[in-house]
């Protein structure tokens, strides 16, 4: 048994590495974007008395073209499933491309922290002290956060007198401060009590102060950083005021400190590993979506995935809050920066032999150029697209602890003439949640969505035009995350196709499965259609997340 394409497969254990072309049936592999390689299915006709030495949980699968020796697909083994029946005794081999590495490590992840309601009172300050946190003043939106001594409170310098606020977060995540910064006021002016800021360590005495001033009524605020403010290597951020006079009793209701505004900041890492530990990394009070994948890169992934080679392109939204305390993988965070920078995606191709056969990454813009050329002589099929057109969006997002829902609208001309709204629901999350973020978000989705999406699915057959390599490729060799141009289609009017009805519409490719007994690789355009694999690779994404 043979496949009937010039395709061959190669399977490598720590045991064995055998090319299995001549036994190989039913072979099925695709890709995605945003993802890259996804699944590959195959069978092996062999006797079931032992179990060979190429065949084992976690092995590495290769699909190559025959003609050029280039890799199609790759990935690992996921399910070496084994049975007997009509068919005789076969080995089902079922494989996860470079993008199931995406979603191995679930952990508690920091990039930018606005949540006060991380922020609690610590053991050592004064018995009446209390740390209070506000939500929402006086329906401004703006959180505070009051250290506060009450009235009536006795308090004496020789004992200290204090209220300490501090943030356990980053050390429970095993991260670092990179920046901190607030704003502040507080409710009396004296020399006795002051105000300060420190960077400490879990667990050890020993602090840095970044940050110290007597109190004044007058409001003003403060930014620190790693390297010139504290030493690398601090990981619990602490707000204090401290009583430094004679013994006296607290008269006024005016001993608090309020806080507001507040950014925290953990310390990144570049795509090859190294921590950033200076100030120069932590210019802005927020990240950007390329910083925090180059993070994951050189945080989480570099055992697998090749991060100093990556193609990593800068992107501008200034992302407010982005942290994870009950657990995420970084599958998730990924999807959650392309609901802020929807013009972009990001694949794992290939492994690199040069550099221990980590998988290519790259988080890249969706093009603005057609790569591909084909027609629809082989197969053609466009979905009633009107549910993906909507003119209203709530975005549900819970920030300092309240839920809110931003809700933002569009003119939609079909709606517009049909006499109705259409309104979709995006749930932000816990995790990336600020009124300034959902609005990101809720613009990006209905920019999208302003048009019916022309999505469908497309069969090719015979080989086609790669106007990026000048070349006809054959259908195992188109990959998703291009644009391709297909002719005898007319097109909805789209951000694509503005131009209107022609007979040429242009499409995102999605997703690409190829079939060897078919000899057909099937494209699913603008979005993916539904599939047993790609449901079941969903699942292994997407872990279960706490909602408060």
């Amino acid at each position: 048994m043979s496949l009937p394409v010039p395709l061959s497969v190669r399977l490598r254990t720590s045991t064995r590495d055998v090319h299995i072309t001549n036994e190989v049936a039913d072979l099925v592999f695709g890709s995605t974007s945003p993802g890259g390689f996804d699944t590959c299915t195959l069978s092996l006709h062999r006797p079931l008395r032992f179990m060979p030495g190429e065949i084992a949980q976690f092995g590495r699968l290769y699909v190559y073209d025959g003609r050029t020796g280039a890799t199609v697909w790759e990935g690992r083994l996921q399910d070496p499933g084994r049975s007997a029946g009509d068919d005789g005794e076969t080995y089902a081999l079922a494989a996860v491309g470079g993008q199931a590495h995406l979603s191995d490590d679930t952990r508690q992840y920091y990039m930018v922290d606005t949540d006060m309601t991380r922020w609690d009172k610590v053991d050592n300050a004064t018995q009446a002290s209390s740390v209070e946190q506000v939500g929402d003043v006086n329906d401004t939106g703006v959180p505070v956060m009051f250290l506060r001594i009450p009235q009536g409170t006795s308090v004496d310098g020789a004992i200290p007198s204090r209220t300490v606020a501090a943030h356990r977060g980053l050390a429970e995540a095993g991260q670092k401060m990179g920046r901190l910064s607030y704003n502040y006021d507080c409710g009396l002016t004296t020399a006795n009590i002051t105000h300060s800021m420190y960077a400490a360590t879990a667990g050890v005495g020993a602090a840095d102060i970044a940050f110290s001033t007597t109190f004044s009524t007058t409001s003003s605020a403060t930014t620190k950083v790693i390297g010139t403010d504290w030493t690398a290597g601090r990981n619990r951020p602490i707000i204090r005021f401290h009583y430094t006079g004679a013994a006296s009793s607290v008269s006024a209701d005016t001993w608090w400190l309020q806080v507001s505004g507040v950014n925290l900041l953990a310390t990144r890492y570049d795509k090859s590993g190294n921590e950033l530990l200076t100030g120069a990394s932590y210019t802005s009070d927020m990240v950007l979506a390329h910083q925090v994948v180059e993070d994951l890169l050189g945080r989480i992934l570099g055992a697998t995935v090749d991060g100093p080679n990556a193609a990593i392109f800068t992107t501008s939204y200034l992302i407010e809050q982005l942290c994870y305390p009950d657990g995420v993988t970084p599958a998730k965070v990924l999807e959650d920066l392309i609901q802020f920078e929807q013009g972009y995606t990001y694949h794992l191709w290939e492994s690199n032999p040069n550099n221990g056969d980590k998988f290519k990454f790259e988080w890249v813009p969706w093009p603005s150029t057609v790569r591909y050329e084909a027609d629809v002589l082989d197969g053609f099929t466009s979905p009633a697209s009107g549910n993906t057109v909507f003119n209203k969006i709530a975005v549900r997002y819970r920030n300092r602890g309240t839920t809110h829902i931003r809700v933002s609208s569009q003119s939609v001309p079909d709606l517009t003439a049909a006499g109705f709204d259409r309104v979709a629901f995006v749930d932000l999350g816990d995790e990336a949640s600020t009124s300034t973020n959902a609005g990101q978000v809720g613009d990006q989705y209905m920019a999208e969505h302003r048009f019916p999406i022309n999505q469908g699915s497309l069969t090719v057959r015979t080989p086609i035009l790669d106007t990026l390599t000048g070349r006809m490729v054959m259908p195992w060799e188109i990959r998703p995350g291009n644009l391709i141009r297909v002719r005898g289609v007319e097109s909805y009017p789209s951000a694509l196709n503005s131009d209107g009805r022609d007979g040429l519409t242009i499409f995102k490719i999605a997703a690409t499965s190829y079939s060897a007994s078919e000899a057909a690789a099937t494209l699913d355009l603008d979005s993916f259609s539904p599939s047993v694999a790609r449901a079941m690779a969903a699942l292994v994404k997407r872990p279960a997340v706490r909602r408060r």
